[in-house]
């Protein structure tokens, strides 16, 4: 209650843990490591530092695999995955981003960047990696995407306004058992928004806007560099006779571990 373990690994920062074990998320190359691990009670008093060295030396590993782009609707990209016993994860700008157990599609790309995929075979002991396979997007206006919605907006530059970003600082006074004297806590709240304003001509793409916005979580993407997950906080329409309708909305950066899905 209230305990936890300050994890760090060579001097990198991972997570304050309260279960008995932690999985690191990346995987680790041939070589000797160290981590040191800090414990807190619940009065958040911390131990002094204590460390590990360990080695890795892994001697087998699975075979080469291919790797197989290919383009889908919506400017996305298909990552293909072979059909062995081997476990396979995506690897995009040297970053795992999926475990694949079937082909896999990202639509995290956006116009102007150059992204470099390769497909990494596990086999419970060591991992071999694909030969790497580079792959760019090129479209216009911005995306709005969830589940098996979306839509390709239109619009002119002079209409973009840039992601704002604003940070507010919340404190506050906390006493714990055990302790004499209360902690003072500081928090920081982060909030990133943009505005787009655009013209919707017809009632088709009116009402799929309408059904984005219902969603707790979607990805927005444009051709500035965004690509976000985000949520429609606030929607704005009005007719325009003759060009259909004029729809204002406050898009949200959230962070997509934390959302809470729509039953």
């Amino acid at each position: 209650n209230g305990a936890g373990i300050d994890m760090v690994w060579q001097g990198i920062y991972l997570a304050v843990i309260e279960i008995a074990s932690y999985l690191i998320g990346f995987f680790l190359e041939n070589g000797t490591y160290t981590f040191i691990i800090a414990v807190s009670n619940a009065a958040d008093m911390w131990s002094v530092d204590s460390s590990k060295v360990f080695t890795i030396d892994v001697t087998s590993s699975p075979a080469k695999p291919s790797i197989v782009l290919t383009p889908v609707e919506n400017d996305g990209v298909r990552i293909s995955v072979p059909s062995t016993t081997d476990t396979f994860y995506i690897v995009k700008n040297d970053v795992v981003i999926a475990k694949a157990v079937d082909d896999y599609t990202d639509y995290e790309v956006v116009p102007g960047i150059e992204y470099r995929y390769k497909l990494r075979a596990y086999d419970g002991t060591g991992y071999t990696d694909s030969d790497v396979r580079t792959y760019s997007v090129d479209y216009t206006g911005f995306y709005l995407m969830a589940n098996d919605m979306a839509i390709n907006v239109e619009t002119s530059t002079n209409e973009f306004i840039p992601l704002e970003e604003h940070l507010e600082r919340e404190k506050a006074i906390i006493s714990y058992s055990g302790r004499d004297l209360p902690v003072s806590e500081l928090g920081e709240k982060r909030t990133r928004a943009l505005t787009r304003q655009v013209t919707v001509k017809t009632l088709e793409e009116l009402e799929l806007l309408k059904a984005l916005y219902e969603k707790a979580e979607l990805i927005y993407r444009d051709t500035e560099g965004n690509c976000i997950h985000a949520t429609i906080s606030d929607i704005s329409i009005s007719r325009w006779k003759g060009f259909g309708w004029n729809v204002q909305m406050i898009i949200q950066q959230i962070d997509s571990e934390e959302v809470i899905i729509n039953a």
